[in-house]
């Protein structure tokens, strides 16, 4: 009985003993999270300037973090935040812009996978152009001949950036009309 009581003690012990170097962890971990990266004052942007987050929302990054593994383990990639600020975008276009990360504080960012993002930023457009339809990839016998094409659509609309609309005068339509024999 008494050995049967000692088994039990040194069980319990034990189970305290591990419990306790579990809430004092002092070994470090590092560990990965995938994370969107988010877009700040967009409404802010749109309001001074008429401008739009256009590309590059969809993206995300590899944040490594390191601390204690009781707390790393814990956390989710819900918890960690990446982030781009576009209030002091001052130009149209193509813009390179550095990704912040928010972690929990008892952890270390270490690592992310990129510094920056380049998204486009630009004002929306909608813009009507003429169809140019064009003939490619073809023989013909010369016994027939080829006439402009007729469409049954006089122009598209066509909806992007302002500044990249503006080089946009027409909508080309390819025809590959391989070997014509009638």
């Amino acid at each position: 009985m008494i050995d049967f009581v000692a088994k039990i003690a040194c069980l319990l012990i034990a189970f305290f003993i591990w419990f306790y170097a579990m809430s004092t962890d002092v070994v470090t971990l590092e560990k990965d999270f995938t994370v969107p990266v988010r877009f700040e004052n967009e409404t802010a942007l749109f309001e001074k300037t008429g401008w739009s987050v256009l590309s590059g929302k969809d993206s995300s990054i590899v944040v490594t973090l390191k601390g204690k593994r009781n707390i790393v383990t814990q956390i989710n990639e819900s918890d960690i935040f990446a982030f781009v600020d576009v209030s002091s975008v001052e130009s149209a276009g193509r813009q390179t812009l550095d990704i912040k990360v928010s972690a929990p504080t008892e952890c270390e960012v270490v690592n992310t996978s990129v510094s920056s993002i380049s998204p486009y930023i630009d004002k929306k457009v909608t813009k009507n152009v003429p169809i140019n339809v064009v003939y490619a990839d073809y023989v013909i016998s010369s016994d027939y001949q080829l006439d402009d094409p007729v469409t049954n659509i006089e122009e598209v609309a066509v909806t992007g950036p302002e500044s990249e609309l503006r080089k946009v005068s027409a909508a080309q339509a390819v025809l590959s009309l391989g070997n014509v024999t009638k």
